[in-house]
């Protein structure tokens, strides 16, 4: 029967994309860090899923290339709370690159919420609607 190994957790995962500091790919990714830590247990899709999170949480400035394949991730910053370890395994935080680059940051990733896009968009209308009205003005006056 096959030896039960721990999956690799997502403090591992970024620590290792903070330490590079460039784009990744899953298939790459997962592939560098089973040879980095070969007595966990670490999956492509693991990988692609925990990368996803890192892209979509408030938590962390993480930039997906969707223009090739595979996508890549760049994970720039990411805040200690982003972090729930559970089953009895825990990663030192304190001796990895989240904490040592990025620990004095104040939130450079926060994203913007529903209502902060919603009223850019409308304050964007507001000022095409303001152009255009100055246009047909303009265009009025000059009638031959």
């Amino acid at each position: 029967m096959a030896e039960a190994r721990p999956r690799i957790n997502s403090a591992e995962v970024a620590d290792y994309m903070l330490s590079i500091n460039r784009p990744i790919s899953a298939p790459e990714l997962t592939t560098i860090l089973s040879q980095r830590y070969p007595h966990l247990l670490v999956e492509n899709y693991d990988i692609y899923i925990r990368l996803r999170g890192f892209y979509m949480s408030d938590q962390a400035e993480c930039v997906m290339n969707d223009e090739v394949r595979p996508r890549t991730f760049h994970l720039k910053a990411i805040k200690c709370t982003y972090f729930k370890f559970r089953h009895g395994r825990k990663t030192d935080i304190s001796k990895t690159a989240i904490v040592r680059k990025h620990e004095g940051l104040e939130r450079p990733w926060k994203k913007q919420t529903k209502r902060q896009k919603d009223k850019a968009l409308k304050d964007l209308r507001a000022l095409y609607m303001s152009i255009e009205r100055e246009l047909i003005k303009k265009r009025s006056g000059l009638s031959c």
